[in-house]
């Protein structure tokens, strides 16, 4: 131990600003070296260190660390100097290891490193690592480790490998809260055993944001578990208001509402107060606000507090008048620029009028609610609750004795989701099968599995049989059943006689889909026919052609299905913006209705035709790599939106505003390489010139767009406009008086972060 530590200081002598103080040990602390004491030169202080005899006894490592402690608290204070304390023990200590952690926490509290070295085989490591933060600071050194320089190599290898940073942990936390208040999320990531987790975790309010990963790991994994927390980031930089309704009306009411407000405190202490804001509702026969969205407090304990002492509200639930105060809610205190959800858990069935709580939870719907229904128990009927909300997969049905943490998990995993609603949809279907091939069957069963996948108050469902003639089988307003009964009435219907006129179906279709609802009603609703058929579409084609055309005037979505290869050829023609799904004759009825689901959910079948113009301007520091990101990411958005439905035109600006390429009918290669082809003006940005440029494209006949088209224009730029504020809310104005919708996309300078508004 004496030649380890007599190997340090002749080795790192040269540097004054290491100081040294020595305390031998053995059942107590002996004489010390204090830090600072003055000796004739290190030499001397070695010639020290080698006379001091061995301390009697047993050692007692608990005694030696509170000794230890006084000793940095008594040294000379020396601002950013790093402490270490580096224990030597040769034999076992006989302390309890428990209250050896405890011990050796003072001094990690004070940022005082300690190693333990374990010198010969009487020493035990295990008992050693009690005292220091990590693994990597206990050094092994056993009998055939005999070369006391490599000793005191090892150890201050592990001092200069020291990775903890020096800052105080209060102003670490001070500074990110400052960071928090800006919306930036931090995400801090340890690797190895030398990073502080206890450190990283000051640098944001959520420890389940703190990534460690061993220094091992493959770098393609980290970048995962970064991008993982990434896509969280509704927790931190997505505004949110999150509103309970809770009811607890069963026989063992009062245990399950304590178990919901533990899940409630659950989701505050895990996500924190800032972005996200709280609102609770307590409802039994009437509904009250016990906490709203406007109320403020010092610290998190004193939410957690005031959850707690929310007292269950007595009576059956009355789920319309919980809807109601939540509407309430929302609309008064609930911010515009957050995103607003409403939890309702109840361990009950609601009373009341379903039609009315079905009305109260569509005005919350049209107040952008989403709703997160929960079912807790056996005494409620899950069915009971699930059509509250407009949204799919939503619904959480747990048992009684569910754990508040594992609740609380589940909830806020359907909050955070992006979940698709069940679209208010018209949805008819037009089928048609030879008789020779079998198939109609196969095509009832594919209706049958989507509708009952779309089953709701939100969707109508019609259906046309074609062959030589065309009929109604189903008219809107006639399925407002039970879906079992939806199910066998469809699968009773007979198949159709002769060869397939689609041009008398789709006729029928039009007159079917136009009068599904009243003009008021269709406000919301998107109108879809989907025809299935096994077989050429018939003889009159300019007669479907003209039908097909119709639809498309009238808004209607069409998505064309082919049942092997035969119908293929004839609706890609009749149906040219349409990607005709293809399913082979031995395909399972759900694999097709899988296909056409992600047709119905997906946002493109709201708005049958898009014409996109982007608006580009790079002219910051980082010009040219930020305009690689813009290339790169509307490249990105035609392929994943095709250029069969949706037209896209370019425009470039700097002082002046040239059109790269217009609205025209191209092949996806084509747009790209013009894309890639585009040259930027110099100059500062003159976003109005622009913007007048681009309005030509929509509004004169060479510009190219449609006029039964949804109209978007995206902006991106690097730079402040050379525009006043007024000037151009005063041109972005007039756009959206002529139904263009106006999205403005801001790119910072740096080439790897945009950021969105609109």
């Amino acid at each position: 131990m004496q030649e380890a530590v007599k190997h340090i200081i002749e080795k790192y002598k040269e540097y004054d600003q290491i100081r040294y103080s020595v305390l031998p040990f053995g059942t107590e602390p002996s004489f010390v070296t204090e830090f600072g004491e003055r000796f004739d030169g290190l030499d001397k202080l070695v010639e020290y260190i080698m006379s001091i005899r061995r301390p009697a006894g047993q050692p007692d490592v608990i005694k030696v660390l509170g000794r230890a402690e006084k000793l940095f608290d008594a040294a000379p204070s020396r601002p950013g100097a790093k402490k270490f304390l580096v224990v030597f023990v040769g034999s076992k200590s006989g302390n309890e290891l428990e209250k050896l952690k405890e011990a050796a926490k003072p001094l990690e509290d004070k940022n005082i490193k300690v190693i333990s070295v374990a010198v010969g085989s009487e020493a035990d490591p295990k008992e050693l690592i009690k005292a220091v933060p990590n693994k990597r600071n206990l050094i092994k050194a056993n009998e055939s480790h005999n070369d006391p320089k490599k000793l005191g190599d090892d150890i201050m290898d592990t001092i200069l490998k020291d990775k903890k940073s020096d800052s105080d942990a209060n102003e670490l936390q001070e500074k990110a809260s400052l960071l928090e208040q800006d919306k930036i999320k931090v995400i801090p990531v340890g690797l190895g055993d030398e990073a502080d987790e206890k450190e990283l975790q000051t640098l944001t309010p959520r420890k389940v944001d703190v990534i460690t990963k061993p220094n091992t790991t493959p770098s393609k994994y980290l970048a995962m578990a970064i991008l993982r927390k990434i896509l969280e980031d509704s927790v931190i930089t997505e505004k949110i208001d999150l509103g309970f309704a809770i009811s607890a009306a069963a026989l063992n009411a009062k245990e399950t509402f304590d178990k919901i407000k533990e899940t409630v405190k659950s989701i505050i202490k895990k996500y924190g107060v800032g972005n996200l804001r709280y609102a609770v509702i307590i409802y039994g026969s009437d509904a009250k606000v016990v906490l709203s969205f406007e109320r403020t407090f010092p610290a998190l304990e004193n939410w957690l507090t005031t959850v707690d002492s929310v007292r269950n509200e007595p009576g059956p639930p009355a789920l319309e008048k919980a809807l109601q105060k939540a509407k309430t809610l929302f609309l008064s205190s609930g911010r515009s620029d957050a995103k607003k959800v409403l939890v309702v858990i109840a361990d009950k069935s609601p009373i009341g009028d379903k039609q009315e709580t079905r009305k109260e939870a569509q005005e919350l719907e049209f107040a952008d609610v989403k709703i997160v229904p929960v079912a807790v128990g056996e005494k409620i009927d899950p069915k009971e609750i699930v059509d509250i909300s407009p949204y799919k997969d939503v619904l959480i049905v747990v048992r009684g004795d569910v754990q508040p943490t594992k609740l609380a998990n589940s909830v806020m995993a359907k909050v955070l989701a992006v979940t698709p609603k069940v679209p208010k949809l018209d949805l008819a279907f037009a089928i048609s099968a030879l008789p020779t091939d079998n198939n109609f069957g196969v095509i009832l069963d594919i209706v049958k599995e989507t509708t009952e996948r779309f089953f709701s108050d939100r969707v109508q469902y019609g259906l046309i049989v074609f062959g030589k003639d065309a009929s109604i089988k189903i008219s809107f307003g006639d399925n407002n059943i039970d879906p079992k009964k939806l199910q066998t009435y469809i699968g009773s219907i007979p198949a159709n006689n002769g060869a397939p006129a689609l041009d008398q179906a789709l006729i029928l279709a039009k007159s079917l889909l136009k009068a599904s609802r009243p003009a008021n009603m269709r406000k919301r609703c998107v109108i879809v026919l989907v025809v299935i058929t096994d077989a050429t579409t018939g003889r009159n084609k300019p007669a479907i052609e003209k039908a097909a055309k119709d639809l498309i005037k009238g808004a209607i979505v069409v998505i064309p299905v082919a049942i092997g290869n035969k119908p293929v050829p004839d609706l890609e023609k009749e149906f040219p913006d349409e990607e005709v799904i293809k399913a082979n004759v031995t395909d399972h009825p759900i694999k097709t209705a899988d296909k056409i689901e992600e047709k119905l959910q997906e946002g493109t079948t709201r708005f049958p035709r898009l014409d996109i113009s982007f608006v580009v301007s790079t002219t910051a520091v980082e010009a040219d790599n930020n305009l690689k990101l813009i290339k790169s990411t509307i490249e990105s958005i035609i392929n994943e939106y095709g250029v069969k439905k949706h037209l896209y035109s370019m425009v470039v600006f700097g002082q002046n505003a040239n059109m790269v390429f217009p609205f025209q009918k191209a092949t996806k290669d084509v747009v790209l390489s013009q894309i890639q082809g585009a040259q930027l003006p110099t100059g500062l940005p003159d976003l109005v010139n622009a913007l007048e440029t681009t309005k030509q494209l929509f509004f004169q006949l060479g510009g190219g767009a449609r006029p039964d088209s949804r109209k978007i224009i995206v902006v991106m730029i690097d730079r402040k406009t050379v525009n006043s504020g007024s000037a151009i809310e005063k041109i972005v104005g007039n756009m959206k008086t002529a139904r263009s919708d106006l999205l403005l996309l801001s790119l910072e300078t740096s080439p790897t972060r945009m950021s969105l508004s609109h």
